[in-house]
């Protein structure tokens, strides 16, 4: 086997396990975390966000991914969940 056959193998191996890698799920919700959160950092400073929120539950654990909140004692809060988020352009 040539060095140059035995090269192109080892790169379309090596690609194959990147783009496996790049579009897993968890992957994709990652991305799709930090781009939602990129959207809220864009929100007036009266807004407060919290990110990654976990919470221990009777069978263990749940997180939050996003909750942005106006003011200290507004009372009003929304909850936003991105998993595998999708621009939408």
């Amino acid at each position: 086997m040539q060095l140059g056959t035995l090269f192109i193998i080892i790169l379309i191996f090596v690609l194959f396990i990147y783009f496996a890698w790049y579009n897993s799920a968890n992957q994709k919700g990652k991305r799709g975390e930090i781009h939602v959160f990129s959207i809220l950092s864009q929100l007036p400073e009266e807004y407060t966000i919290l990110n990654d929120l976990v919470f221990q539950i009777e069978n263990g654990t749940t997180q939050i991914d996003h909750v942005p909140e106006i003011g200290v004692n507004a009372g009003t809060a929304s909850i936003i969940h991105s998993p595998g988020f999708r621009r939408c352009s």
